[in-house]
């Protein structure tokens, strides 16, 4: 049976296609759902529409149904409130028949875990999924999970606070990202103990974008 996962971040809507057992990324899609937004009217009017006029298009492209159609809102919209969560729940269920799932930042890094699990040699692994506006951490340490960590920060929250990081000429210096960065992630405890860390996630295109030099490796095509 086909089967599609929309997995729509902070920033990026992926869209997977589940067929004969294996499945594959079929289209991206970026929306910056954190520009104009704000705690009193949540996602701004233009992306909201932007966003309704996306899966417009794509229920008519791949013939989108309700029981085959696996939407996981992750990100930015865990902070909209109950209404603005229930009038996306209705508008996608009234319009495209489709059911809006916000899943908990706790579920989202519990998947990231069964996805990643992997003996890695006996050594302890962190990893790292960046996303829009959240990141999960995991650790793993004699093959089992032993530490989880979501952290609040992503990569969209770095491009708010510094829009021209990716230019040419940056007007940002690597000691002023660290220092954001550190600050927003000051309560956490890390260990340093680790052999290696892995990253994953979709938000690596901005990697590639900064042509940052990853390497193939057993794991990964990067």
């Amino acid at each position: 049976m086909l089967e599609y996962y929309i997995d729509l971040g902070s920033s990026t809507i992926k869209i997977h296609k589940y067929e004969n057992s294996n499945l594959s990324l079929v289209e991206e899609h970026s929306i910056y759902f954190k520009t104009g937004f704000t705690e009193e009217a949540g996602i701004s009017e233009e992306n909201k529409q932007a966003l309704y006029d996306y899966f417009k298009e794509i229920k008519d492209k791949y013939d989108l149904k309700y029981e085959t159609t696996h939407i996981l809102a992750t990100g930015i919209f865990r902070n909209l409130n109950h209404n603005q969560k229930r009038e996306l729940v209705r508008y996608f269920n009234d319009s495209f028949d489709l059911h809006f799932n916000i899943i908990s930042h706790g579920i989202e890094n519990y998947y990231l875990g069964k996805a990643m699990d992997n003996d890695y040699n006996n050594k302890k692994v962190m990893i790292i999924n960046m996303g829009g506006k959240t990141t999960e951490l995991i650790t793993f340490e004699n093959n089992k999970i032993t530490d989880r960590i979501n952290l609040k920060i992503g990569v969209a929250e770095l491009l708010n606070r510094f829009p021209n990081v990716n230019d040419e000429v940056s007007t940002a210096t690597i000691e002023e990202i660290n220092a954001f960065v550190k600050e927003q992630i000051k309560e956490v405890k890390f260990d340093a103990d680790y052999a290696c860390a892995i990253f994953t996630g979709g938000e690596e295109r901005w990697q590639k974008l900064t042509k940052y030099n990853l390497v193939e490796n057993e794991y990964f095509t990067d």
